[in-house]
């Protein structure tokens, strides 16, 4: 029975701190951009969430206040892709507190991932997809993402970031950019 008990309360630590797999317990995937502020209305909205490889959402680490709590409604494009995957209409309130923050200010912001799911669940090692978006004024956006190995070797990835449409940067100039994600 002791050694039951022991064994179970083992493997309780072990899948209770960050990523699953032994090796990768006390990593951690840093994300980290420069926000460029844009004085018109429609933007400065941004959203970073965390994607496994068959594009579920497992996390989001931040959301701009206004969007997280319910601004997607006024303005149904702020955030358009964050909001369709994160099914945030139907958030709880503390999950909405959880990841939502003021507009971010210019300058360098670094973001970290633990390794847990959005219900505080370790995540199994694997490829997951970093993900961005941001409003440059409504239906200008733009979009990073990067794939990183978790439970493996240090990693450092340059995101690659597109516009929609293509031009959407070229009279405003873009919410952010030096997107680079680091797993150690």
């Amino acid at each position: 029975m002791k050694r039951l008990l022991t064994l179970s309360i083992l493997c309780l630590l072990g899948t209770g701190f960050g990523f699953t797999d032994a090796a990768a317990k006390d990593k951690q995937v840093t994300i980290s951009y420069n926000v460029q502020r844009i004085r018109i209305n429609g933007s400065n909205q941004i959203a970073v969430w965390i994607e496994n490889d068959s594009a579920k959402l497992i996390r989001t680490l931040y959301a701009s206040k206004f969007t997280a709590e319910g601004g997607f409604r006024k303005r149904p494009l702020s955030l358009n892709e964050w909001t369709r995957k994160a099914d945030f209409e139907n958030a709880k309130p503390k999950e909405v507190d959880a990841i939502s923050g003021a507009t971010q200010k210019a300058g360098p912001v670094t973001l970290t991932w633990d390794g847990k799911d959005k219900n505080g669940k370790a995540v199994a090692k694997g490829k997951y997809i970093i993900c961005m978006q941001g409003n440059i004024q409504d239906a200008r956006m733009m979009f990073a993402k990067s794939e990183i190995t978790v439970g493996g070797n240090k990693q450092e990835v340059k995101a690659t970031i597109t516009f929609q449409p293509e031009d959407a940067a070229k009279e405003f100039g873009a919410v952010f950019d030096s997107v680079v994600v680091k797993y150690e």
